[in-house]
């Protein structure tokens, strides 16, 4: 589970506890690393959902489908997100090695250890963690996600999703959009869509000069920090 205020909460727990479930819990900026849908899922998922959405589009253009309503568009979604997931369900051993190489179905007696694979894992520092005192996170530094709750992390392979990206930044009020491209050395001056469209250009070029980013909204301040 994400370390997200509502996954903490005891009803949640309780419900885990009931069902038998042993939880691993991910730390505060380590979804990227260690959250199997972030590792192995969802890129996969929306290429398959990009793949099936062109897949009906063509397909009604060969019947002389020209325009598109909403409810055309809310009827195709459902039914290329139920194709993905079908897609995904015939994937079991993929499922269960995303699970595997993030460590959090190994052995508990670390013969499994060998079979780990976290990307960057090597780059990470553990030295002194046997002593180090506990850290208590407070509810509102937990990671708080785009639009759901979500972090996103973008590694090498990934692709950024221009469109959440956009979606998000749209949804931010102007003084939150002025404070983010402040903290980014970027103009503020301009109307709401000039300063979306700078931060947007801001991020794609992060991405193309680092290995990984991770954009995420701040709880009580819903501005998006670059790591």
């Amino acid at each position: 589970m994400d370390a997200v205020a509502f996954h903490l909460s005891p009803p949640v727990k309780d419900a885990v506890c009931k069902q038998n479930i042993t939880t691993a819990l991910v730390p505060v900026g380590c979804t990227g690393m260690l959250q199997p849908l972030d590792t192995a899922v969802n890129k996969l998922i929306k290429d398959w959902i990009r793949e099936f959405i062109l897949d009906c589009e063509l397909e009604q253009e060969r019947k002389g489908k020209t325009r598109w309503s909403v409810s055309d568009r809310r009827i195709m979604t459902t039914w290329v997100i139920a194709r993905a997931f079908e897609r995904l369900k015939a994937k079991k051993d993929l499922i269960e090695k995303a699970f595997l190489d993030v460590g959090i179905t190994v052995r508990p007696d670390g013969s499994q250890d060998n079979l780990i694979r976290i990307k960057g894992i090597d780059e990470i520092d553990f030295t002194g963690w046997e002593t180090a005192s506990e850290i208590t996170i407070k509810s509102q530094e937990l990671v708080s996600r785009l639009c759901d709750e979500e972090e996103l992390s973008f590694g090498p392979e990934d692709e950024l999703d221009e469109d959440i990206l956009i979606y998000s930044l749209k949804k931010m009020t102007i003084p939150q959009l002025k404070q983010l491209a402040s903290r980014n050395s970027l103009t503020v001056k301009g109307r709401k869509d000039d300063i979306v469209e700078q931060l947007q250009q801001y991020y794609a070029k992060e991405r193309s000069q680092n290995d990984c980013i991770t954009v995420q909204i701040d709880v009580e301040e819903d501005v998006f920090t670059v790591d």
